[in-house]
């Protein structure tokens, strides 16, 4: 009888491990503080957010931090992970990749030079003005299209670091940024602390744009996909988003 209660409580346990790995996904993902980073407490508001809501369904969540153009591809094509985040909606996203309910928002506006302040209505206002923007990043269809085309100025780097510091070396007039990393970056990165003042965030915005998870077309993506939007609905991310800043 021992060793068949044994045998028993061995399968037991190998079904509850089954069961553990089967309620785990891999989300690809980037640095961007505060947002996100694997080094910030509960690893940043959005994946604090992330992980309330999967928490809801019963599903832990499990990140890998590479470069965000990285990110996107392991999102979309590598059956490994079951999408990528956070990122703004966008056409050709959507075409190939399910977009999650918003995980939250993103003020997104232009950093300048203090005294420097571009009193701006409408994109028709920025001619002439180099425009720095990061590479990879969705800004808004109207600004992405005007850049691409060449109707608007603009000046590409690897980071938002970098392009404030080309802003601070007035390499660009303007450098588009997120009014939460703007702020973080200013308190956190040693060689933008010290010029903190010479900085300002202009008052117009350009949107304040919804952050998504973009879901994998496949069994595992749009499963999760489907359990986070009912997970999202029980939880105020708002608040789980204040709370992993404080």
């Amino acid at each position: 009888m021992f060793a068949r209660l044994t045998c028993w409580l061995g399968v037991l346990l190998l079904m509850s491990s089954n069961t553990v790995r089967a309620e785990e996904v891999l989300l690809a993902t980037l640095e961007w503080p505060p947002y996100v980073g694997a080094q910030l407490p509960q690893n940043g508001g959005t994946t604090a957010v992330l992980r309330a809501a999967l928490a809801a369904e019963g599903i832990t969540l499990k990140l890998d931090f590479v470069p965000w153009q990285r990110a996107i591809q392991l999102g979309v094509y590598d059956h490994r992970y079951a999408g990528y985040f956070p990122a703004y909606a966008g056409a050709e996203r959507d075409a190939k990749s399910t977009r999650s309910d918003p995980i939250g928002s993103s003020p997104l506006g232009f950093a300048e030079l203090a005294g420097h302040g571009i009193n701006w209505h409408s994109l028709d206002d920025l001619h002439g003005k180099r425009i720095g923007v990061v590479a990879g990043y969705v800004n808004t269809d109207e600004l992405d299209r005007r850049l691409r085309e060449g109707l608007l100025m603009g000046d590409t780097a690897p980071s938002d670091e970098l392009n404030l510091a080309k802003l601070l070396a007035r390499r660009v007039d303007m450098a588009v940024i997120d009014r939460h990393v703007y702020d973080f970056l200013l308190h956190t990165t040693p060689s933008l602390q010290a010029s903190a003042g010479a900085f300002s965030y202009n008052s117009t915005l350009l949107d304040d744009k919804k952050l998504y998870v973009y879901c994998q077309h496949s069994p595992e993506g749009e499963r999760l996909c489907a359990k986070l939007n009912q997970g999202l609905a029980h939880i105020n991310i708002e608040e789980v988003f204040r709370s992993a800043l404080r």
